[in-house]
């Protein structure tokens, strides 16, 4: 099994929904700061899909805001499949959720905040 750690920006409050079995999925969407560029310019923000199930979903659906900075720890997840205009494309990054570490620190970046 291969693990990712890391930190970033929660971009909008988490959304918890449901199997058909009942089981909870709590999903959220987070930026990745990636630095500047040599001209002071913030660089574009890396996006990570997260997912958690069941008791970590029901743990953390009142936990987790927008805004917030955690630090995630988890599985990758093989990105999901679509097609649009004829084309096979990519649904990007995507992360099973194990841990999440919820931290004070905000940060308010203009990169962040041109999405």
């Amino acid at each position: 099994m291969s693990n990712i750690k890391f930190s970033g920006r929660i971009w909008n409050d988490p959304v918890t929904r449901y199997t058909k079995t009942g089981e909870p999925v709590l999903s959220w969407k987070m930026s990745l700061y990636t630095g500047k560029t040599k001209d002071g310019e913030y660089k574009k923000s890396a996006w990570i899909t997260c997912y958690a199930f069941g008791s970590d979903a029901e743990k953390w659906q009142n936990e987790l805001t927008d805004k917030m900075t955690v630090t995630v720890e988890g599985m990758p997840a093989e990105p999901r499949k679509y097609v649009k205009d004829g084309v096979e494309k990519f649904a990007g990054f995507e992360v099973r959720a194990f841990r999440v570490a919820l931290s004070d620190e905000f940060r308010n970046t203009p990169a962040e905040e041109t999405y």
